[in-house]
């Protein structure tokens, strides 16, 4: 009789036990589909910043394109030229910005390359953003009894807009730019990193 009764009550049990099991197994799955759901979109949003930086970055060094009334409200051509290259310096700054916080954002779900992305376009914009700093400097202390200020302001614009050196030699092929070189190396193992993560391929890039 008793294993009668201890029977029937495993039977009555039984389907509260499933229901348990179920609901234990459909919680696990949907944490699961949730982190990989922050997984994918910290992904993107990494990887998107990190095209905005590199989009600003060449913004900087790009050709100057300036209308009548830029150069009419800056009231010179020199000056609507230096208040364009202030302006895209800062944009840059402000996607580096952005960058590292998505940046960091990804790697609390996600292992990051080595070395850091993160940390490579921070030196790649040290490499920019110093000689802009300097030549702004010299050109400021530039004059007519100054020579040597206007030669330093050209140099560092040269290093500023990632010139070739004066003493290239002209039959070698000049290579890519050292600084966008590393931008590129950067990027692409970012993308080697993210881009299965979001099930996107790599777009050519110019």
């Amino acid at each position: 009789m008793s294993g009668g009764v201890i029977t029937a009550g495993w039977i009555q049990a039984a389907p509260t036990m499933v229901l348990a099991v179920s609901a234990f197994y459909g919680l696990a799955n949907w944490r699961k589909q949730i982190l990989e759901q922050r997984r994918i979109e910290r992904a993107e949003a990494c990887l998107i910043a990190a095209d905005d930086v590199t989009k600003a970055v060449r913004a900087i060094r790009s050709t100057v394109f300036l209308s009548q009334d830029d150069v009419d409200a800056a009231g010179s051509l020199d000056e609507a030229t230096r208040q364009f290259e202030v302006q895209a310096v800062q944009r840059a700054l402000d996607a580096l910005e952005v960058f590292h916080h998505e940046y960091r954002r990804a790697s609390f779900f996600m292992d990051m390359p080595v070395p850091g992305t993160d940390q490579e376009l921070d030196e790649c914009m040290h490499t920019i953003v110093t000689p802009f700093r300097l030549m702004r400097f010299w050109e400021r202390q530039s004059s007519p009894s100054n020579p040597h200020a206007r030669e330093q302001a050209a140099k560092f614009r040269g290093e500023f807009l990632g010139l070739p050196a004066e003493d290239i030699d002209p039959r070698e092929p000049i290579s890519p730019e050292t600084t966008e070189q590393r931008i590129r190396t950067a990027l692409n193992a970012l993308e080697d990193k993210l881009l299965p993560v979001t099930g996107g391929k790599r777009k050519p890039r110019s």
